[in-house]
């Protein structure tokens, strides 16, 4: 995540569409990371 976050080669809305599909994807053992996913989509859209 970190390496595709900071590639400068990579849009920032690529990033984000990224970030929604993790975090409809988080369900069972991933629910877990599902509230940290959602603070970096929220920064993302930020940026």
């Amino acid at each position: 995540m970190r390496k595709r976050l900071t590639k400068n080669e990579q849009s920032p809305s690529a990033v984000v569409t990224e970030l929604e599909q993790l975090v409809t994807l988080c369900e069972g053992k991933l629910a877990r990371i599902k509230p940290d996913l959602e603070d970096a989509l929220r920064i993302a859209r930020g940026a």
